[in-house]
């Protein structure tokens, strides 16, 4: 038994020389993931394909990875102009270990750091940002304030207000808050990794202005300032219309929309009943192909969500003799308020100059005959 052992035994120990030869050496036993290889940094990215974070020019860097299964795995750092380094040759590594080497930049740029295994394919990766600044942060709200020292934006009382921040290379920050009475309030204190945006959530905010500042010991990596006011309340958008003119099989609506809610903004949509449908403001004219009685809907939608609508029945006859609504059936005093209102338009048609002659000859004719059998009655 002794024996059959001493062959594995003599292959993990020439391993573990290998390793040590790229002056790559294990940690401590920890538990096997269910991703089959990582690599971060001690900037951050422990996760498959996760940024390693910042490091500035110089400085030493500490690589960690670990494997699912024993396999033979190299990795290799791709430089900003596209070349590759080599830091270690294929070598078995085996789960349940985390190895770590340094790696020392020399000059500014993104590197890529890829665990490449036996077939070539990449198991995992991670990048990695030299700069030759020193630490620099953003702080911003959902609002706005993406950048250094801008404005955070407007937010509503009431609502809970989402809060960001970062750092360009990990260290130690503290985030303050400033609100309307200058009370400084620490929302965060700790080790903050590079390129990783931390959020919280604030609740209870009044209104008012308050001032975001971000800081590394007493130096100021960014501010935001936002202001906190009142919510806005929604109301409906109302429709009045001032006319309704038909001409034969031609319509024609003209009136007006106002949005309800300040500053919203508004789009008028049209339903012909016909099937035909369009957006636009008013006036408004619309040509039917086919008589019948067609109900038509006005609805004004606001930017809020909130809308109005307003409808009617109209009948359009054949006749080629031009017709109108009667006077008085619409007008500048109708409004709706986000309800719906129906009115049937009735057409009047107007008699030809020939139609009213034909009509008082026979009045007259008629008198004429009356007057004859009258004087006939008396005589007898």
């Amino acid at each position: 038994m002794m024996k059959k052992s001493l062959p594995l035994l003599a292959l993990l120990l020439l391993t573990l020389q290998s390793l040590s030869a790229y002056n790559i050496v294990q940690e401590e036993m920890k538990p096997i993931q269910t991703n089959p290889a990582d690599i971060w940094s001690d900037r951050g990215g422990e996760g498959p394909n996760v940024t390693c974070g910042y490091a500035k020019v110089g400085e030493n860097v500490t690589f960690f990875f670990r494997v699912g299964s024993p396999t033979y795995l190299r990795i290799v750092i791709t430089k900003p102009d596209g070349s590759e380094v080599e830091v270690m040759k294929s070598s078995q590594v085996f789960p349940g270990i985390t190895y770590r080497f340094h790696q020392l930049f020399v000059d500014p740029g993104m590197r890529v750091i890829k665990l490449i295994g036996y077939s070539g394919n990449v198991l995992d990766y991670c990048t990695i940002h030299v700069v030759t600044s020193f630490t620099g942060g953003d702080v911003w709200t959902e609002a706005g304030g993406r950048g250094p020292q801008i404005d955070g934006g407007v937010l509503i009382a009431g609502n809970p207000v989402r809060i960001l921040f970062s750092v360009n290379v990990t260290s130690e920050v503290q985030l303050f808050l400033y609100g309307p009475e200058r009370k400084e309030e620490l929302l965060f204190s700790g080790r903050l990794e590079g390129g990783k945006t931390e959020t919280l959530l604030l609740e209870g905010l009044k209104e008012g202005k308050y001032t975001l500042k971000l800081l590394q010991g007493s130096k100021i990596l960014d501010s935001c300032d936002f202001s906190v006011i009142k919510p806005v309340e929604r109301v409906p958008p109302s429709i009045r219309i001032s006319s309704i003119n038909v001409n034969g099989s031609v319509v024609s609506i003209n009136g007006e929309a106002f949005p309800g809610t300040p500053n919203a903004s508004l789009i008028i949509s049209w339903d012909w009943g016909d099937g035909s449908y369009e957006e636009g403001p008013f006036p408004r004219m619309h040509r039917y192909e086919r008589e019948g009685k067609y109900t038509i809907r006005i609805v004004a939608k606001q930017s809020d969500g909130l809308s109005a609508n307003f409808t009617y029945s109209v009948l359009i006859a054949t006749s080629t003799t031009p017709t109108k609504i009667a006077e008085g059936s619409v007008t500048s005093e109708v409004k709706t308020m986000n309800a719906t209102k129906e009115e049937t338009v009735t057409i009047v048609e107007e008699k030809t100059p020939s139609e009213l002659i034909a009509f008082i000859l026979g009045a007259l004719a008629s008198a004429l005959i009356i007057t004859a059998i009258s004087r006939i009655l008396k005589r007898t």
